[in-house]
């Protein structure tokens, strides 16, 4: 899997050279230089993997653990240049970052979930496997329970299965977003505050997104 040419080099904060370099801190422009190079290389490099390795588990690690080296990079840019951060261009920046770091979010929140559901998926299964152990009798009782549970594994996967057909349309909707330009940016960073962690338990239907729009 690789990215599309056309969108390698390109910034994830829209960067533009012509407002880069209207900066008035050389030192700035030479920072966000260098962390849009990084961020490229970094996901140009999680590009690299086959398709039997893509959404494995270690794969989505490497993920989270590049978004978070992102974030953190880009977070020592701002506390190095706290000056000039209510300040354009900069401020759309912030802002642009701070949005898609909202998005990432959510798909965080949803590969959560899903490992959450592969976990429950597993416990009935390995009910079914006790319950069915071929080196002891196997009575009634035991056919109860193992019944039981792969009928709560079939409800379980039939409601993911349904779950993921009725969020299609509407994660595509939120896909297309990422390219838009947001309204209220010239708000400066007053908004910032709005961006807090939000990593702490929530449920799966709970978006990072929506929240942030109420």
């Amino acid at each position: 899997m690789r990215f599309a040419t056309k969108y390698q080099g390109s910034s994830i904060l829209n960067l533009r050279a012509t407002q880069v370099h209207s900066m008035e801190n050389s030192t700035l422009d030479k920072e966000l230089s260098l962390f849009q190079k990084h961020v490229t290389d970094r996901f140009n490099e999680l590009s690299l993997v086959s398709n039997d390795n893509l959404l494995s588990l270690s794969w989505v690690s490497k993920l989270l653990d590049t978004f978070l080296c992102c974030q953190e990079e880009f977070k020592m840019i701002l506390h190095n240049h706290r000056s000039m951060v209510c300040k354009p261009p900069l401020d759309r920046l912030v802002n642009d970052f701070y949005e898609m770091s909202v998005k990432a979010l959510d798909v965080c929140n949803a590969i959560r979930d899903g490992v959450e559901q592969i976990r429950q998926w597993e416990k009935s299964l390995e009910i079914v496997l006790c319950a069915l152990d071929n080196k002891r009798i196997i009575g009634e009782g035991q056919f109860r329970r193992a019944k039981k549970a792969l009928v709560d594994l079939e409800i379980g996967m039939i409601d993911a299965s349904s779950k993921d057909s009725n969020n299609v349309s509407s994660f595509g909707n939120k896909n297309r977003s990422f390219g838009r330009n947001n309204v209220n940016r010239d708000k400066g960073s007053s908004q910032v505050g709005h961006f807090r962690s939000l990593s702490r338990s929530v449920s799966r239907n709970w978006s990072a997104e929506n929240n942030y729009k109420q």
